[in-house]
């Protein structure tokens, strides 16, 4: 079917009546066919490629000072005609909307392509708005008619609208800094692009970035400096992983970096890893000041460096699978690739390095000497700076907990964990696959009197002195029980602690805390079967252990003798970990002194979970608050009755400091002396305390799901 003019339809209706039948269907056809005639027309106008658009652009004749010549203007009155006769609403006369507009178009070619933005207040809306790396403000162009898409237009009835949007809060009296490029490069490629604008730009981020160019310059002269008979071995182009001798050359120069064909396979794999960092480099890394950073990164260098030159003097006699090679490789991998901030090789080589030393850790049962705690904080912070500077605050955080357990001192570091902390704590949105309990409250008289009747093994037949809170002050304190190395049950010490009552609630945890990375205890800690450590997510551990052994009441010591799903966060600094929860606790409690604890330790697990009889070097204020316990004490003259451990066969205690007897599950046939041995027992209960003076011998068991603290004074 032939589509024709309104002037040929005209004169031809009864031509057109008579030669073509078609019924509604038809005509609907023709009509459509219409339509896609009109939009495959639109769709071919707009395909253009790269050089089309640029040699279009490169032959617009631009007056920027608004002089117009007589000979531009012919030019522009073509051209304008040349539009005027591609304009579709132009052939039709029954479009009484349409405003022929297309003449008398004064300026130079940007005026008669962007006509709208003429004497509005678009110019000065952006065009007028000084260029920042650290913008505040990004400034985004969208069509104001309702189509979008390739069928969007503007023009006079039309317009383009600019969309102001604050990328953070803004203070009063704050000048609106939109980029003139993209501020997400490196500090030298910024610099390089603002050349052409003919200034350089002094903002916070510029500023910051230049002081940590110069920082990295100043510590690697000073470390090469410090160690040159080893410079070559630890910074130098032999410890490349490919070999690769030089990447300056001049392809690589001249950006044409695949257009060699003799380039082999390893160059171009080192290639691509650079194209990676550059992606890895555009980072938020504003939200990481420079006064965070640098500290981080110098203590990630200083460990590295220590433990090289501590790996090899240690003893690694009786150590199994310690690939000390390997490990010193990969300590010098890092180094050389954060000094150099190579990011990408930086996080690989975090990676690979962490679970090198994590596998000698558990394959000894923990660190063969003071070189691999090194490396495992070098590894760990470094990886944690490359994922904090690229927004990733879940992993980086992940990273530091792994450190944080393993003993790495927090105010090396304090600004830059203070800050993963805040974005990771945001980040974390914890969605439960399934409801989380709350524990019980073990304050009410009928729980109490469950835990009594049904928890224990025997009924109370020794009990610990005990006194009410009330009645008990410092000075007695001292003079009765501290003086004299007497154990003393308070009951009620703790009860306005603000933790026993929204530690109960598992929610809370998960929530909140549900990301970090915790270290579990799983099984029994028994001399027969040991137990496994591992750490896992406070989620995980919340989900799968503690929550389902809440609602189990009470847990008797047949349960917790053959349950398998006993799991412990066992003696733990979580507090130095996550501080904020020393706001649900009394952290310095007054009856351990002036000076206060010397360490403040977090207990939480399943019902079930036991503690070997043993002692410690320090005095003792143990504070139960969530759930009860079960405790028995034997006083230091009883320790030739109890059979300590020797340290050669001992799988735990291995500081003499643990007992062979097991506690309510004693085998007297085998530690016939400890039948003998005079003991003193109670039930804790949230909110009540046990002063356990040092070198005194217990042994604890959790009659239900529990959470506790201690202090060591």
């Amino acid at each position: 079917v032939e589509v024709m003019d309104d002037d040929e339809e005209e004169d031809d209706e009864e031509d057109e009546n008579s030669d073509v039948n078609v019924d509604s269907g038809d005509s609907r056809n023709i009509t459509n066919h219409e339509d896609n005639k009109v939009e495959e027309g639109i769709e071919k106008e707009e395909e253009y490629s790269y050089d089309e658009i640029a040699g279009f652009i490169a032959h617009l004749q631009i007056d920027e000072e608004g002089h117009e010549s007589s000979t531009k203007k012919n030019d522009d009155d073509a051209r304008v005609n040349d539009a005027h006769s591609d304009c579709s609403s132009c052939h039709d006369d029954n479009d009484s909307d349409h405003n022929h507009n297309h003449e008398g178009n004064a300026g130079d070619d940007l005026d008669a392509l962007f006509t709208p933005l003429d004497g509005t207040a678009m110019y000065y809306t952006t065009c007028k708005m000084n260029h920042s790396c650290n913008p505040n403000v990004i400034a985004r162009y969208t069509f104001s008619c309702s189509g979008g898409g390739r069928k969007a237009r503007w023009g006079k009835d039309l317009p383009l609208v600019v969309s102001c949007t604050a990328l953070r809060d803004i203070d009063v009296g704050e000048e609106l800094c939109i980029s003139y490029i993209n501020s997400d490069l490196g500090y030298k490629e910024r610099t390089k692009l603002l050349d052409n604008y003919g200034f350089k730009c002094s903002c916070s981020k510029c500023v910051e970035d230049q002081d940590i160019s110069e920082l990295r310059s100043s510590y690697t002269s000073n470390l090469k400096n410090e160690n040159k008979a080893h410079e070559d071995e630890l910074f130098g182009v032999e410890d490349d992983l490919f070999g690769y001798e030089d990447d300056s050359t001049e392809e690589s120069k001249n950006g044409d970096d695949y257009d060699d064909d003799d380039t082999t396979g390893s160059e171009e794999l080192i290639q691509v890893k650079k194209k990676l960092n550059k992606m890895f480099s555009n980072s938020s890394q504003g939200s990481i000041p420079i006064n965070a950073i640098a500290p981080a990164t110098s203590f990630a260098l200083q460990l590295g460096l220590q433990a090289l030159q501590d790996i090899d003097s240690c003893n690694t006699q009786g150590v199994e699978d310690l690939n000390t090679s390997s490990l010193k490789q990969l300590l010098k991998n890092i180094m050389d690739a954060l000094n150099n901030q190579d990011y990408v090789e930086t996080l690989e080589n975090a990676i690979r390095g962490e679970e090198c030393v994590l596998d000698i850790l558990y394959i000894n049962r923990g660190w063969p000497n003071a070189a691999h705690r090194e490396a495992h904080g070098c590894f760990s912070i470094s990886g944690a700076i490359v994922h904090a500077k690229n927004g990733n605050f879940l992993p980086a955080m992940k990273m530091l907990d792994r450190a944080l357990i393993f003993g790495l001192p927090r105010q090396k570091i304090y600004f830059f964990l203070q800050i993963v902390e805040l974005h990771a704590s945001n980040a974390s949105i914890v969605m439960n696959n399934r409801q989380i309990e709350t524990i019980p409250n073990y304050r009410e008289p009928l729980l109490r009197q469950l835990i009594l009747k049904h928890g224990l093994s025997a009924q109370i037949r020794y009990p610990i002195v005990e006194l009410d809170t009330e009645a008990l002050s410092c000075d007695l304190f001292q003079e009765i029980f501290f003086k004299s190395n007497e154990p003393v049950v308070i009951r009620g010490l703790a009860k306005a602690w603000p933790a026993l009552e929204k530690w109960r609630r598992l929610e809370f945890f998960c929530q909140k805390y549900g990301h970090r990375v915790v270290p579990i205890e799983k099984g029994a800690m028994t001399e027969k079967s040991g137990l496994k450590e591992e750490l896992m997510t406070m989620k995980e551990f919340l989900q799968n252990f503690l929550s389902p052994n809440s609602s189990d009441l009470v847990c008797s010591l047949k349960q917790s003798l053959t349950q398998n799903s006993i799991a412990y966060l066992a003696q733990h600094l979580l507090f130095e970990q996550i501080p904020d929860l020393l706001d649900d606790i009394d952290a310095s409690p007054s009856l351990c002194g002036k000076d206060g604890p010397s360490h403040i330790n977090a207990w939480i697990g399943t019902g079930g979970t036991r503690t070997p009889l043993h002692y410690d070097s320090y005095d003792n204020l143990f504070v139960q608050v969530i759930g009860s316990k079960y405790v028995r004490l034997y006083p230091p003259k009883e320790t030739q009755n109890l059979y300590v451990m020797k340290q050669e066969s001992s799988t735990y205690g291995k500081q003499g400091n643990f007992s062979s007897v097991d506690c309510e599950a004693e085998n007297f046939s085998l530690h016939p002396k400890a039948k003998h041995s005079k003991y003193t027992e109670a039930v804790l209960f949230p909110g009540d305390a046990l002063f356990i003076p040092c070198r005194q011998w217990h042994y604890l068991r959790s009659c239900s799901s529990s959470a506790s603290v201690n202090f060591w004074f």
